[in-house]
């Protein structure tokens, strides 16, 4: 049966997405799109708050178990990492970095109880990208790891729609595919 969840603001409340199941997502509903909106498009949903304290602990489990992998973990926000596995290879006995990062994931689903999904690069704005082909979305493949391999940039860059590159929200997407760039 099929999960329609959205975590934010309750309904009717001026709150916004904070994150959606992917049932949900399939009918449209997006991460800070208001709750009024993601209600119209998916009215059978079921809305619940932000359990903030929850979250917090597991922000600070997981940033625990990323730490004992990586020397340089930097957070950009209560659910994002950036890791600097640079100089590691002997510590993972030249281990490929797909290897190393699903061991990286299964650390933290066994030490945490949740799932994440990593992407990888030589550059953070690659990374970043990359985690969104990681996640294993219904119907896409995703094994929770996605790795961009050096050398490999623009090819990769090339899928990813100008849409999803971070400060282009909706207004810009629009004049950029008014110009026939997508």
């Amino acid at each position: 049966k099929a999960r329609l969840l959205i975590v934010g603001g309750a309904p009717g409340s001026r709150g916004v997405v904070c994150s959606a199941s992917y049932e949900a997502r399939q009918h449209g509903v997006r991460s800070a799109m208001p709750i009024t909106r993601a209600l119209r498009l998916c009215p059978q949903a079921m809305c619940v708050p932000v359990p903030r304290g929850a979250c917090g602990r597991k922000s600070r489990e997981i940033s625990d178990v990323l730490h004992r992998f990586a020397p340089i973990v930097q957070g950009a926000s209560i659910d994002e990492w950036y890791l600097d596995l640079s100089g590691t290879e002997a510590l993972y006995r030249g281990a490929p970095l797909d290897a190393v990062a699903h061991r990286i994931r299964d650390a933290v689903r066994a030490e945490t109880g949740l799932s994440v999904s990593l992407g990888g690069g030589t550059h953070k704005l690659v990374a970043k990208l990359a985690v969104e082909f990681a996640k294993p979305k219904p119907g896409t493949g995703g094994t929770g790891v996605y790795i961009v391999a050096p050398g490999e940039e623009g090819r990769f860059l090339l899928l990813v729609p100008l849409g999803d590159l971070p400060g282009v929200g909706p207004r810009l997407r629009g004049r950029l595919e008014s110009m026939g760039l997508r």
